[in-house]
């Protein structure tokens, strides 16, 4: 017997080293294939999640787009979708010929994949169910939701945002608004540009951009429902 194969016998003692059943191994490997689905599910719920904040956010009121865009983006939601993007190649790496893939392919399949998976949920539930589950997510994380964020964006007259629920209609000119802080406003809308097929009636609730008058005085500049779009339009937060 050669030296080497002295020592390789030497080392299976010591370790203790015995064959293994085939089964655990084709087990192990379809572990990781459903490891590496999961992670590419969740990425996908994160990608939807994304689409939601984006889909609410109404560029249009906004001068500079592109930096407004970073401001809204949920910074928690893409670390979710990077995080488990990441998971998702890991797994995939470890699994049998799985290390023989290009990594920069892998990287952009496993993204493109989990976009357009997300994607396919944003379609099916719209922006109103996500965000309604991404809400409920959020109060048992103790974290800010996507509504949360919303009204907070709005709730800022000083610096020309205002948004809450029409209590009355006084004339074609003004109606009574209170905000999410309870305060009362008279909000002149007679040269406001209305966007969404928004409604100036009592109970409906509307974000705007304009001009701070008074301590209880506001002048709509743009006017349109609060939230996403009224055909998806999630359960916000009620007075």
């Amino acid at each position: 017997m050669s030296k080497l194969a002295k020592n390789i016998l030497a080392k299976i003692k010591k370790e203790k080293i015995f064959p293994r059943a085939k089964w655990l191994f084709m087990l192990k490997n379809l572990s990781l294939h459903l490891a590496f689905v999961l992670a590419i599910l969740l990425g996908a719920v994160g990608f939807a999640v994304i689409l939601t904040a984006i889909s609410s956010s109404d560029f249009d009121f906004f001068q500079r787009k592109i930096p407004v865009l970073f401001k809204l983006l949920p910074a928690f939601w893409i670390l979710f979708l990077v995080t488990f993007l990441a998971f998702a190649i890991f797994n995939f790496r470890k699994t049998k010929g799985g290390h023989r893939v290009n990594f920069f392919v892998l990287l952009l399949g496993n993204f493109a994949a989990s976009i357009f998976v997300g994607s396919l949920i944003f379609a099916s539930f719209g922006p109103g169910r996500i965000g309604n589950l991404e809400n409920h997510f959020a109060k048992r994380m103790h974290m800010k939701g996507l509504h949360e964020r919303e009204i907070s964006r709005w709730q800022n007259p000083e610096n020309g945002f205002l948004a809450g629920k029409i209590l009355r209609v006084e004339n074609e000119r003004i109606f009574v608004l209170q905000d999410f802080s309870k305060q009362v406003w008279q909000v002149d809308f007679a040269r406001a540009k209305k966007m969404h097929f928004v409604k100036v009636t009592p109970n409906e609730k509307v974000k705007m951009r304009g001009e701070k008058n008074s301590e209880n005085s506001f002048t709509a500049a743009m006017l349109a429902p609060l939230g996403p779009p009224p055909n998806h339009r999630p359960p916000w937060i009620e007075f």
